[in-house]
């Protein structure tokens, strides 16, 4: 069945507008779970009606991750529409830092999308056709997540952590779900997310209730010493001239010797004036000033998409806040997360994707072809210098072609051995499900069904170690 009918919000929630959801109290889940009344919790948590969509069982609420600081975790949950109980489970983490990841429910992959009058309708290539999808607000404080003045997330570890203890409830109330496979998936800056959480998975692993089998990260700077290097990109697509390529080699320059002197906020700085731009005092970088683009996720696109922006107003309509339970709470934009992390910003996680690799967990990393931010160049060099013990056997695979199974025309190119998956995905930018629905989806269906890419592609299966007992 159709996750949602085409019908205007207004004629479907007319008794829901009456009742302001400012006079309610978000959802805590927790102290139900810690008393074991899981009916009840999973009960309140079920999604009420959204814009006449068909969602009988999808569930949304509040996890504590520490009561001290008053962290508080929004998720909201979406079983598989295949009704498989095999199904895996993904997690979902959005970027930034400090986006909220129902950019990626509404925006790229959920099954629902928010059209410009702020109605619903479904969505041809959800992920959630295949998985059970799991959306988490993150770290505390981005979203409709929340947390007290000074309990913001300072570090990957931190990070990690408020995320283990929120899955480890999520996995007590839905405990039928405890033995799927379970995925950590994120784009952007969530691409530092997924492997601290993968981190701090293994390492509680004789408690954890969860089974990790791999990571999925899209489009990230992992590793930045092994990723500055803009100007030939840049250059050779025309975005920049010449002599504006020789400022970028010496900004980058800066920003390599800032690293090794872990000095890693001017590394952040020297990088988000060259072209991450200021989210805080709204300042452009040096090349957004020079090649004229606002937008710096694809080299197709001068200009942020409006469908971007569209998921925000709806989640302001009072029938929305009602159904999804997050009370008075406030829909944060991530500029306080940003700032609690600008330390971290431009450090390496590439110890924790090692790990993950050694441990036997399937790892994927995903570019878009036209990507800006983290140009598929910059992210084929930090794959390439990963150690770990198929790294030789990976730089000597043969790189495929990843065609449409209907037209067998290219849509993306994979390399593949073992667990390590990278994967280039053709017409697309730095958010892929929003560029190439179908490829994304796909490619996701692939990559965790073992489904082979091309003729030569054959992923070795070994059983990873195990997060559950």
């Amino acid at each position: 069945m159709s996750p949602c009918r085409r019908v205007a919000i207004f004629t479907l929630l007319p008794l829901i507008w009456i009742a302001s959801s400012a006079e309610q109290s978000p959802l805590l889940l927790t102290p139900l779970i810690s008393r074991n009344e899981l009916l009840r919790a999973r009960n309140l948590s079920l999604v009420g009606s959204l814009d006449g969509c068909d969602n009988p069982e999808t569930y949304s609420g509040y996890l504590t991750v520490n009561e001290t600081t008053n962290a508080n975790l929004f998720f909201w949950f979406i079983p598989a529409m295949n009704t498989s109980p095999t199904a895996p489970v993904v997690l979902w983490l959005q970027g930034s830092p400090g986006s909220s990841s129902l950019f990626g429910l509404f925006v790229e992959h959920g099954p629902y999308e928010v059209t410009k009058n702020l109605s619903l309708q479904p969505r041809a290539s959800t992920w959630a056709k295949s998985f059970n999808m799991l959306y988490i607000d993150n770290p505390v404080g981005a979203g409709f997540s929340y947390v007290s003045p000074d309990g913001h997330a300072r570090n990957f570890s931190d990070v990690g952590r408020d995320l283990f203890i929120g899955l480890q409830q999520f996995f007590t109330l839905f405990d039928e779900y405890g033995e799927n496979d379970f995925y950590v998936a994120g784009e952007s800056f969530a691409g530092k997310f997924v492997p601290a959480l993968a981190h701090e998975i293994l390492r509680n692993n004789l408690t954890a209730k969860m089974n990790l089998q791999g990571i999925i990260i899209g489009s990230s700077l992992c590793d930045p010493p092994t990723m500055m290097s803009y100007a030939d990109f840049l250059l050779n697509l025309g975005l920049i001239s010449e002599i504006q390529a020789k400022y970028f080699k010496r900004q980058e320059r800066i920003v390599l010797e800032s690293l090794k002197e872990n000095d890693y906020v001017k590394a952040f700085e020297v990088f988000s004036e060259l072209i991450n731009g200021n989210r805080v005092n709204r300042t452009k970088s040096y090349f957004q000033r020079k090649s004229g683009f606002s937008l710096k996720f694809n080299a197709l696109q001068a200009k942020e998409p409006e469908a971007y922006n569209y998921f925000k107003g709806f989640l302001k309509l009072n029938g929305t806040r009602q159904a999804l339970h997050v009370g008075n709470a406030s829909f944060n934009d991530g500029l306080t997360v940003r700032q609690s992390l600008k330390g971290e910003m431009m450090k390496s996680v590439k110890p924790w994707i090692e790990e993950a690799l050694e441990r036997r967990l399937k790892v994927l990393i995903y570019s878009g072809q036209f990507d800006i931010i983290v140009p598929y160049p910059l992210s084929r060099s930090f794959v390439n210098s990963i150690g770990w013990g198929g790294a030789q056997a990976f730089s000597e695979a043969r790189r495929l072609i990843w065609r449409n199974e209907t037209t067998g025309e290219p849509v993306g190119y994979v390399r593949q051995f073992g667990v390590l998956t990278e994967v280039l995905v053709r017409n697309a930018g730095h958010f892929v499900p929003f560029d190439a629905p179908r490829q994304a989806y796909d490619m996701m269906d692939r990559f965790i069904n073992n489904k082979a890419f091309g003729r030569s592609s054959r992923m070795i299966r070994t059983s990873p170690t195990r997060a559950k007992q």
